[in-house]
């Protein structure tokens, strides 16, 4: 069964600025936050009467234009995240690849009881040095491509586009995860609970791996794309992707061929009047295409 998809909108203002290598989305109401993985800031673009995008930089530095050197400096963002890290007080999380060494530093802005990034909220940086370490004696090709709340549980998705080729999902305890970013801004091993592997298939004679997650309707929606790739940093041609589901214990029980042009990295789900809205956003690989988010539904 296939979920068609329309283009929403390309990530590309007024301006002439935009979104290229889009990877992750989070949405509230009718704002779009889009994380890019060569980028230092957070993309807001409100879909209401506003072609004009706001960027907010979360880290104090510039990176080279210079395609090859940008790529080696990125912070390498791959997914964003809400979640309560204390009563009344929630945040969306920018997460790092952890695929080399100087891509281990996400970063975080706090939500107002809207759900709205706070106008007055400074970014946090935080170190994902520790628990990533941890996950490299697993995962030689570690590379962290999404990430959602389910159950006291933050879910990190491992996507094995590597050599070895492993998928999973790594359960963290969330108390423990949260307490670090509020006290220390590093997060322990420690806190890791489970590591599970997933065999997604495939897609046109090509391996599917995970590129993002969210959860809604109290399951687990995930991403996945077939690239002909063998390598957590090179890039690779790409032949189509699928949005898959899984309950609350992780068993798969859906999954979706989803008509999207260019490689989807970012998705988030929506349940409005009993159907299910998927929001994706694209990364094309190229320094010349901006992103572009596509919508679909499926009613139930």
């Amino acid at each position: 069964m296939k979920i068609s998809l329309r283009a929403m909108r390309t990530l590309k203002d007024e301006q002439d600025r935009g979104v290229k290598a889009a990877s992750g989305l989070v949405k509230a109401g009718s704002t779009f936050y889009i994380i890019a993985d060569d980028e230092v800031s957070l993309a807001e673009f409100k879909f209401e009467g506003n072609t004009k995008a706001n960027y907010i930089k979360l880290l104090e530095k510039e990176l080279p234009l210079d395609a090859a050197q940008r790529k080696k400096q990125k912070p390498d963002w791959e997914s964003l995240v809400q979640l309560e890290i204390a009563k009344d007080q929630r945040i969306i999380l920018a997460v790092p690849s952890g695929s080399t060494e100087n891509r281990m530093v996400g970063a975080f802005l706090r939500l107002d009881s809207a759900g709205v990034i706070d106008k007055n909220s400074e970014p946090v940086t935080v170190d994902f040095c520790e628990i990533y370490k941890s996950l490299k004696e697993q995962f030689a090709e570690l590379n962290i491509e999404g990430a959602c709340v389910l159950n006291n549980k933050i879910m990190l998705f491992q996507r094995g586009n590597g050599a070895s080729g492993k998928n999973a999902i790594i359960d963290i305890d969330l108390a423990g995860f949260c307490n670090d970013l509020v006290n220390a801004s590093a997060i322990k091993a420690q806190h890791v609970l489970a590591v599970t592997e997933y065999h997604l298939g495939h897609l046109e004679g090509h391996k599917l791996d995970f590129t993002d997650a969210c959860v809604a309707d109290n399951k687990i929606w995930f991403l996945a794309v077939a690239e002909d790739s063998q390598s957590t940093y090179d890039d690779g041609q790409y032949y189509g992707a699928i949005i898959g589901c899984l309950d609350a214990a992780g068993k798969e029980i859906a999954r979706y061929e989803i008509d999207c042009a260019t490689k989807p990295e970012g998705l988030w789900v929506d349940l409005e009047s009993q159907r299910l809205c998927f929001y994706v956003v694209t990364d094309a690989d190229s320094s010349t295409i901006f992103a572009t988010i596509y919508f679909g539904k499926l009613l139930f």
